[in-house]
């Protein structure tokens, strides 16, 4: 494998080429920079390698018999190596699995603490709806937005929430299931609302309107999930101090004989 850094002792370099001439101190560079590019044993290709170097191939040849001699270089089964230099590519190919493999650790924590932060969100969702639809009907309701589209899941719970809001209130009649339509009507009015909490909020304001509890004829849950009339709930329109209740008329006077 290429490396792209190895650890380097000048001073262990300057006591090993101590008897070299310069021309053997180059060549001896430039071949082990090239097993470093490598990341191991080179091919002793002699043109390839003067040619690295800069010299003629002559010149290399006479440059590597003397650094064979001088036990610098190891000429094998057509390849060139050098202990030292193997030693430090191994070195330097542990060091950069341990980097990747502390660099993918990291990344699947981050990923699954991403993950687990998803999961609380959704399961804190799910815990609210559960306390409002078993629950009774609060005086304020908050319209939290989630953001989040609404699943077959959210879909479920609301229309359940209906449900057990119609077991509550005697007047409402009951629904009889969840087709498909009304699937796509939920999912769209818990997307008009934020989220399941806005939805869920916009159906204890059907519950508090004294009107729609005990005056309104034709509620149901299909007329609920019709646009214009899920935002007249939501906006209060059949709140108590919205609703104008016809005067009786003034009783009249007794006659006078």
């Amino acid at each position: 494998m290429k490396i792209r850094h190895a650890n380097f002792y000048p001073d262990e370099f300057l006591v090993g080429v101590v008897g070299l001439g310069p021309a053997e101190i180059g060549a001896y560079w430039v071949v082990c920079s090239l097993m470093y590019s490598r990341g191991g044993p080179i091919p002793d290709d002699d043109a390839w390698i003067a040619r690295a170097c800069g010299c003629h191939v002559r010149t290399w040849r006479a440059l590597k018999d003397r650094l064979v001699s001088a036990g610098k270089l190891i000429v094998q089964d057509g390849f060139i190596s050098n202990s030292r230099v193997l030693r430090e590519i191994e070195r330097a190919q542990r060091r950069a699995k341990q980097s990747r493999d502390a660099a993918e650790a990291s990344a699947n924590a981050r990923r699954e603490s991403a993950e687990k932060d998803v999961q609380s969100h959704d399961n804190n969702d799910l815990e609210r709806a559960d306390a409002q639809i078993y629950g009774e009907p609060t005086k304020e309701l908050t319209n939290q937005q989630t953001n989040k589209p609404a699943s077959a899941e959210l879909e479920r719970v609301a229309f359940d929430a209906f449900v057990a809001a119609a077991k509550r209130q005697s007047r409402w009649p009951m629904p009889s299931g969840l087709s498909d339509s009304r699937r796509t009507s939920l999912r769209a009015r818990i997307q008009d609302a934020g989220g399941l909490a806005g939805f869920l909020a916009v159906l204890g304001k059907a519950e508090q309107s004294e009107f729609i509890r005990e005056g309104m004829a034709g509620w149901s849950l299909d007329w609920f999930l019709k646009p214009e009339n899920f935002t007249k709930v939501r906006e209060g329109n059949y709140d108590r101090s919205r609703i104008v209740l016809p005067m009786e008329p003034a009783s009249k006077p007794p006659m006078q004989i």
